[in-house]
This record gives structure tokens, sequence and C-alpha cells, in this order.
């Protein structure tokens, strides 16, 4: 049986009284066993799983075991998922919450330590509270959304090239509709910034984590070249990139919203030299820009109208490692920009073949 199905039937177990922490000691007793990583990641599922609300006190216990016995955890993460959970407006003097917030911060109990001010927090926070409302923090819009049901309860399929004209590869353009209370295009829809708050803005936090924009580009059936021409990084992290398409305009942009965190979404990222997919670099070590401010990501596609494609990155010269896509893909080339200031140009994709 795996992990979580053991935890899963601890935690269903009526027998077990929950609040004399018997379920917090029968999954404890798992971890020499079963090992702590293993534990403590079902743990966070739990806690991230907005139908376990009864377990959630568990968790917690395990997770202020674990902190007082030094495991290993994710500080930031676990800190923002506890207020969430039990303490959203920082009124609830949750003491629990409140103990292991001041450990892993490594604070005294009566300091005057806000987990609700910390940016390291904060940020997780934002990731948190936008899951299922985009324009409340940073996955703005409709777009920001994973593929859905569709009516039938089936997964939607990609798009393919075949359900497309040939030739038909869209607009080059940036495309803001979901976001245009944060960002402003203009050069012909070329170019998209992220410049002052405007006093439209929709969301309940400012300046959120991030703002994810697609372009009107739909990719297929050729060999293209795309320059993407950062004018300005602003010393900060940004995601270069693209997502496949789905039917019914559908994008994975993935849990938490922001490019390269689904499973069908890639990007590059200049700060870091990264390319990262379903929120993991999966290359690392590539070129970064010397002056943290400016320069040029290619993305490289080539894709068959029926047969299997490639993509990668190519950042001064140097390219990343080869991207298997789908046969027939649809590419919708996109970015993700982290901070006010940001500003990126499209160019015309260049038809290789």
């Amino acid at each position: 049986m795996e992990v979580r199905d053991r935890i899963d039937v601890i935690l269903a177990d009526a027998r077990l009284d929950e609040n004399a922490s018997e379920k917090t000691e029968a999954i404890e007793a798992l971890i020499d066993e079963c090992g702590w990583e293993a534990i403590r990641d079902c743990m966070l599922d739990v806690l991230r799983d907005d139908r376990l609300a009864e377990h959630w006190q568990t968790v917690a216990n395990v997770f202020w075991g674990a902190v007082l016995d030094r495991r290993e955890l994710p500080a930031d993460e676990l800190i923002a998922w506890l207020y969430h959970r039990f303490d959203p407006d920082g009124q609830a003097d949750d003491d629990q919450v409140w103990s292991i917030a001041s450990e892993l911060r490594g604070v005294g109990y009566l300091s005057d330590y806000d987990a609700l001010q910390d940016p390291a927090v904060v940020k997780h926070l934002q990731m948190i509270r936008g899951r299922g409302e985009p324009s409340a923090a940073a996955a703005h819009g409709d777009t920001a959304r994973n593929p859905v049901e569709t009516q039938g309860g089936s997964e939607p399929r990609p798009l393919e090239a075949r359900d497309l004209p040939q030739g038909d590869i869209g607009t080059c353009s940036w495309d803001v509709t979901d976001s245009d209370d944060l960002l402003t295009v203009s050069n012909g829809g070329r170019t998209v910034h992220w410049g002052p708050r405007k006093p439209s803005y929709r969301g309940g936090i400012y300046p959120p984590a991030w703002v994810p924009v697609k372009t009107l580009l739909l990719l297929h059936s050729g060999s293209f070249s795309v320059d993407f021409v950062v004018d300005e990084m602003a010393n900060a992290q940004i995601g270069i990139g693209f997502l496949l398409a789905f039917e019914g305009g559908l994008l994975d942009w993935g849990f938490f919203g922001y490019l390269g965190a689904g499973a069908f979404a890639w990007a590059y990222d200049p700060s870091t030299g990264d390319v990262v997919t379903r929120t993991e670099s999966i290359q690392g070590g590539l070129p970064t820009f010397p002056d943290g401010r400016t320069g040029v990501v290619t993305l490289e596609l080539e894709l068959p109208r029926a047969e299997a494609g490639l993509a990668r990155f190519r950042v001064q010269g140097q390219h990343s490692s080869p991207i298997s896509l789908p046969a027939g893909a649809v590419i919708v080339p996109a970015a993700c920009l982290l901070k006010e200031s940001q500003r990126v140009t499209l160019d015309t994709p260049i038809r290789v073949a």
C-alpha cells in the first residue's frame, strides 16, 4: 500500500480520536518505515486540499512534532498554508500556528514577527489565494487556469495542427485582455509593459507575485524562430516561453498560475539560467543576462503537421536541451512578469521551414 493510501486509512479511521492526537501518533509512527520526506509531502497535500478541512488540525500536529524534532520543512510555504487555513487575517492568535512559525523563523515566542508581513510568506499566500481567484492574486483572468473538464467529464485534448488552416498562425501580438488593469501593450501590440499601478487594478493584493501573459500566436505546421527581446528585467526573475494549446482556447498555466508551473508549459528564466516546467528546473547552468536587465531569449520550434515536434531555447548562442512535443502540436508563446517595470518585446516569428 502506498504511503498516501496508508495515511488516508488513518485519517478515515473513526476509532482513532483526532482530538486526542491518536491520528497524529499513528501517522508519526510511519516515519521510521516510510521516511520523513514521504510523510511530509503527504501532509502538505492534505493541507492543500480544500475538501479535507476536518484533518488539517492533525496535519498541523504532525508538523509541530516535526519542528520540535528539527526535521526538514519548506518553511515559507508551510507557514503560508498554516496561516491560510487557521489564521488568514492574523486575528485568530492560533497558538500552534504561531509556535510553528516562530520556531521556523528562529524568533522568540514573544517577538514582534508578523508572518503576514513576511515577503517570503506573502509570496506563497498570493499563490495560494490565487488558485481559485485569479484576479485577487497573481494568476490574472481566465487565461490563468488549468485545462478543465469538458461537458462529458473528460479532459480536453491538445489542439492539433490539423484543426487549423495551413499557414494560419494567429497574430504577433501580446494578449492582455485578462490583465489590462496591470499591463500595457504598445508598439503595435508587440511590447508588453508592467508599469506603475493603474487606478483600475482589480486585485486584492498589490503587487501580485507575477502576471502571466500570452500572445495571440498559434504556431504549427513548420519550423519557427521567435525572439523575445527583454527590454527591462529589473534585476528580477522573469519567465519567457510557451504553452501547449488545448481545444477551446484552454491553456495549462498550472496550479500556481505562472508560466512554467503547468505540465504543458515551459519557461526560460534569464535571471537564473534555468528551464522550468511543473515548477521544477529541468535544465540549469544556461546563460543569464549579465546586466540583469536586458537581453534576448530565442524560442526555436520544429512543429511537423502530423509528427512529434521539438522546442528549445537559445540565449547568447547557447541552446537548451530539446523539449519533446506531441505530434501536430500547436504552440502559444507567452511570458510571465514578476516585477513592476519589466518590459518584453515580441519579434515577428521567422519561419525557417
